[in-house]
């Protein structure tokens, strides 16, 4: 199984800064019940998405606390992705 996780946190606070990364948290936590997925990390707000949807199963979406209303450029590109990869069936 191939697994794009989506990094969208944009939290950077001090209260942030002592708890494990989103890019670490996943794969550990993904990895530590299915060791033998391929996960491919996306930092969703420096403009990192997915090529291409082709050779993926599944996909993992993190929580931020960005809105969809705050007009950011990622977030339209997410909202696309979400589409095209629903419209293909990819959980």
């Amino acid at each position: 199984m191939h697994i794009a996780v989506l990094i969208t946190n944009t939290d950077w606070s001090d209260f942030a800064a002592r708890h494990p990364r989103d890019h670490d948290r996943f794969p550990a936590l993904l990895l530590g019940a299915r060791p033998n997925y391929q996960l491919s990390l996306y930092d969703v707000p420096k403009g990192e998405l997915p090529a291409s949807l082709d050779g993926l199963d599944g996909i993992v979406i993190g929580g931020s606390p960005a809105s969809v209303r705050d007009g950011h450029a990622w977030i339209d590109s997410l909202s696309d992705l979400i589409r095209s990869a629903y419209a293909r069936g990819i959980p």
